[in-house]
């Protein structure tokens, strides 16, 4: 019974943490800029969607903060690992290093 109980709070708690990187504003711009940016659309390809869980940290105080993520996104060219960090300045998110590659 407690073991049941444990194992509940722990998938619910995970299942919370993946809602709270994938409503963050970051996350959100990484698929904008992979949506919007023609040099990247012709890598990644079109109808580009997340996959899999997403890893990392984000961490807001205020107005600033900073976030360090990792995901997969599955589209028409494949698989690919994407991590992006980001920092938080006066209530703004702004992307200082994506990258992102084939995954097999």
């Amino acid at each position: 019974m407690i073991g049941g109980a444990i194992i509940v709070f722990c998938f619910s708690f995970f299942v919370l943490l993946q809602n709270i990187f994938k409503t963050s504003e970051i996350y959100k711009m990484a698929f904008e800029e992979m949506a919007i940016n023609v040099e990247l659309k012709e890598i990644i390809g079109d109808e580009i969607r997340q996959k899999g869980f997403i890893s990392g940290s984000i961490s807001t105080s205020g107005n600033s903060g900073n976030a360090n993520m990792s995901f997969r996104v599955i589209s028409t060219n494949g698989m690919f690992r994407v991590n992006v960090i980001g920092i938080k300045e006066f209530d703004t998110w702004k992307i200082t290093n994506f990258n992102f590659k084939s995954v097999e």
